[in-house]
């Protein structure tokens, strides 16, 4: 890749992550939850949002990164894309009714972490995490490859959390009504 290509594919890469972050309410009143993003370091793997809403179910958008650097493998390919390339995010939903989001904001009210931690290194490559908690107020706790031990619940929760919503069955939004 040259470097304007590469410049390309960290900015593609910037606007892919803020718009999975902004998130996709199916509907503008739609308060979400939780949200739960998980970002591979290197885009042949796609990045993920879980957002969990209120009156609304569960919608997952997934980051196709892999499709999306299939343009700037070199600049004659790139040649023949649009002059700004959009992220390609495919987004899905499940049908989870108030009881599931009611237990997941329970086992969430029953964690307790410290709010401040020390950084522990940097991160090179892996996988970062983010999840967001409430809508107005929030709380974004960020994190990357392994967590301080004294998150130990936190990461016990979003890796089982995520076992559960990849069991779920997914589908395409329907039109609203």
């Amino acid at each position: 890749m040259t470097t304007d290509l590469t410049h390309e594919g960290a900015e593609l890469t910037a606007k892919a992550l803020g718009l999975l972050r902004a998130g996709f309410p199916l509907k503008p009143s739609h308060q979400r939850l939780i949200q739960l993003v998980e970002m591979p370091s290197f885009p042949v793997h796609a990045s993920t949002s879980w957002e969990l809403f209120e009156e609304a179910g569960l919608v997952r958008a997934v980051w196709r990164s892999d499709l999306d650097y299939l343009n700037l493998q070199d600049p004659v390919i790139r040649l023949r894309h649009r002059r700004f390339l959009q992220p390609t995010i495919e987004m899905t939903v499940a049908d989870v009714d108030g009881t599931f989001a009611q237990a997941t904001v329970k086992q969430l009210r029953g964690l307790s972490i410290p709010v401040f931690q020390k950084a522990e290194g940097i991160a090179l490559d892996g996988t970062g995490y983010e999840l967001t908690v409430g809508h107005f107020p929030e709380g974004r706790y960020k994190w990357h490859g392994s967590l301080p031990e004294s998150w130990d619940p936190l990461r016990q929760w979003a890796f089982a959390w995520m076992k559960v919503l990849q069991a779920l069955q997914f589908h395409e939004p329907t039109a609203p009504e």
